[in-house]
């Protein structure tokens, strides 16, 4: 596995917040459904990680974290460059 417990936790966070809702488009969606399976399923292809990095960067471009803890903000980050390293 790529990604610790605790970074697994923030992606899935993200996907939740910000790639499930109704006001997503259903190829985004989708795309990212299968990310959080592949996730669980410790499967993830090169696809997946750009998928990932292009998550990270959506949310902090749009302050996704920018009331978190210094913690979560360092996991979000980790969680980026781990995802461009694998990509």
């Amino acid at each position: 596995m790529v990604f610790t417990s605790e970074e697994i936790a923030m992606i899935d966070g993200i996907i939740e917040t910000l790639f499930s809702g109704a006001n997503v488009s259903a190829d985004v969606r989708d795309a990212y459904l299968l990310v959080h399976r592949h996730l669980t399923e410790d499967t993830l292809e090169t696809k997946d990680f750009k998928r990932i990095a292009n998550a990270m960067e959506f949310a902090m471009k749009n302050q996704f974290c920018d009331s978190c803890s210094r913690e979560s903000q360092r996991v979000l980050t980790s969680v980026l460059i781990k995802a461009t390293t694998a990509s």
